[in-house]
Parts: structure tokens; C-alpha cells; sequence
């Protein structure tokens, strides 16, 4: 993730965060089965889309404390 795009998403409410989060979990998944049918061409996808929900569920956290 990009710096300017992590920014941006930082930026968003906590629904726009969680439906972020529901966006990445799908690609997820049609990595994991498209990587059992046939070889891919970036295996790392797989670790980054790890890291970006991670750290997108780590914003939906801080958010109602900073607003509290």
C-alpha cells in the first residue's frame, strides 16, 4: 500500500473501513483459489493482502478512541 493511499483510507469512517476490510478478505479468497488451480504470477499477494487487512482493522480500532 501507498503511502498516499493509506492516507486516504485512514481517512475514512469506521463502516467505509469494515467494507475495505470485507473487500480485501474477497480478494483473499479468490487468490487462495486461483493459486490451487494454477500457478500465480505474484505469491506474494498473498502475504501484502495479510499485512493491508491487518492494518486496516488496526485503524477501525483506534477510531472510536480518538473520537472519545
Amino acid at each position: 500500500m501507498k503511502r498516499r493511499e493509506q492516507e486516504t483510507l485512514k481517512a475514512l469512517s469506521v463502516p467505509e473501513l469494515e467494507s475495505e476490510i470485507r473487500k480485501r478478505k474477497d480478494e483473499m479468497l479468490r487468490f487462495e483459489v486461483s493459486k490451487s488451480f494454477r500457478k500465480e504470477k505474484n505469491p506474494l499477494r498473498q502475504r501484502i493482502l495479510r499485512r493491508e487487512i491487518a492494518r486496516l482493522k488496526t485503524w477501525v480500532r483506534s477510531k472510536p478512541r480518538a473520537e472519545a
